[in-house]
């Protein structure tokens, strides 16, 4: 007689199909009445022209804005060499006409490891790399029962876990203060002063 082979039943979460939502790409529409609504048409319309101007108007201020921040950055250079020290504000004008007032900032752009690298190789300490160690929340949570215990040699956690709980969050930044120390690095200033990219703000002047 043949022998009966007995195959254990798969689990229902394995005899489960993946079932793939669909997407509602149809958008419902709902046609508003001017009896209702006077005027909506009009209104709609013009939210519409409104915003893809604003959107044109924001990329020509951009564009303007960083070729004036150019110019205004080449007068803070060579203002700072003539005095010797950072000028702080400055209102620049036009021969024309038309006026601002440039900020210059102790604020620098975001750096990362790559950058701090080379920064620190071509002009010494003008970045700096802050290290904050804090608790690795899913080991502590996975171990609130012994964390209070936790010793090296402790047998309650595993070699994995130690090694994991503590985390190190690594900021690169260039360091506070580099805008009014441009002039130690002589011959360099505009060098340094191009890397490091301290923030400039223009106001409007009065």
């Amino acid at each position: 007689m043949e022998a009966t082979t007995l195959t254990k039943p798969a689990s229902l979460f394995g005899q489960a199909k993946a079932v793939e939502k669909k997407k509602d790409t149809a958008k419902q529409q709902v046609i508003l009445p001017e009896a209702k609504y006077e005027g909506i048409s009009y209104k709609l319309e013009k939210l519409t022209k409104l915003r893809e101007h604003i959107a044109e108007v924001e990329g020509e201020l951009k564009m303007v804005e960083g070729e004036v921040k150019a110019v205004a950055k080449d007068v803070f250079l060579d203002l700072y060499r003539t005095q010797g020290r950072n000028p702080d504000s400055f209102v620049i004008r036009g021969e024309k006409g038309g006026a601002l007032m440039v900020l210059p900032m102790d604020k620098y752009l975001s750096i990362d490891e790559q950058r701090y690298a080379e920064l620190t190789a071509h002009f010494g300490d003008v970045a700096s790399k802050d290290v904050k160690y804090v608790f690795n929340a899913e080991v502590l949570s996975r171990n609130e029962a012994v964390i209070s215990d936790l010793i090296m040699n402790c047998g309650g956690i595993s070699e994995a876990d130690k090694a994991n709980l503590l985390q190190a969050e690594v900021r690169y930044t260039v360091r506070k203060g580099m805008i009014d120390r441009l002039h130690t690095f002589g011959e360099r200033m505009r060098d340094v002063f191009t890397c490091i990219e301290p923030i400039f703000a223009l106001k409007n002047s009065k």
